[in-house]
């Protein structure tokens, strides 16, 4: 996209496009199927595992290995954006 008028940062105007078919760009990131259903069964059941705890988790990469965790925030921990009641 590119502005219209380059003083005006409300309209703009497509410049160009490009279409790809979905079989084609699934064989050029050599994307597996059965992998992306592997993945997802493995999300499930970590926060299935979790079910009876309720709370906030947080789901990452574990930084020294090739695996995903699902950490549970502690209860004294606050959020950033909450108030604190507080000025």
């Amino acid at each position: 996209m590119s502005r219209k008028n380059k003083e005006d940062n409300k309209k703009h105007i497509i410049v160009g496009t490009h279409v790809i078919d979905s079989k084609s760009f699934v064989n050029q990131i050599n994307l597996n199927m059965n992998n992306c259903w592997a993945i997802l069964k493995s999300v499930v059941e970590s926060v299935y595992a979790q079910q009876e705890q309720t709370g906030d988790y947080i789901y990452m990469r574990d930084p020294n290995k090739a695996v995903f965790r699902l950490f549970k925030k502690a209860v004294e921990e606050s959020d950033d954006d909450e108030d604190d009641g507080e000025l």
